[in-house]
């Protein structure tokens, strides 16, 4: 059976639920728009009026998107630049959401993914474990700067915790 096609209005309203549930940019709804079967001259239509009508903001998706993963996916500045490029936001809207990210809780958000990352990692050498950490430190976006401090730390506290149940 034939899928009906939607028309403006509807593909619009259908639109504007999911942006006024949740912060969506211009590349995924379109994206969605054309999963569902509308022509890619709709739902740039559509995209269109949804941004002229404040449904879509590249600034206050940007800024939510950097807010959420940050600091609930832990993820690292490298890979929030990557996924916000992929989705159509400008370099300059990027710097800026990114800027917000908290210097202090994106330390801690960095020590608490390698810390659960270490409690995997037993038996390891010192070498293989942090090789272990910056792999995955990298994998989630964090710069190599950042991490080596934090695997430096999280390792020599290890070693000395080894030398001091030796006692």
């Amino acid at each position: 059976m034939a899928k009906k096609s939607m028309s403006y209005d509807d593909v619009l309203a259908k639109c504007a639920a999911l942006c006024a549930k949740a912060e969506h940019s211009r590349v995924e709804m379109i994206g969605r728009m054309c999963r569902w079967g509308v022509s890619r001259e709709l739902a740039q239509m559509v995209a269109d009026r949804l941004e002229d009508s404040g449904f879509i903001d590249a600034r206050r998706f940007a800024e939510a998107f950097v807010h959420d993963k940050s600091k609930f996916d832990f993820w690292g500045r490298i890979k929030i630049r990557y996924y916000l490029r992929m989705n159509g936001i400008k370099d300059d809207l990027i710097e800026e959401a990114v800027s917000r990210i908290d210097p202090e809780e994106y330390q801690e958000g960095l020590e608490r993914l390698l810390s659960n990352k270490l409690a995997t990692l037993n038996g390891k050498e010192p070498y293989q474990t942090k090789l272990a950490l910056f792999r995955y430190a990298a994998s989630r976006g964090y710069e190599s700067s950042v991490v080596a401090n934090v695997v430096n730390r999280m390792i020599s506290d290890a070693d000395e915790l080894d030398v001091a149940d030796d006692d």
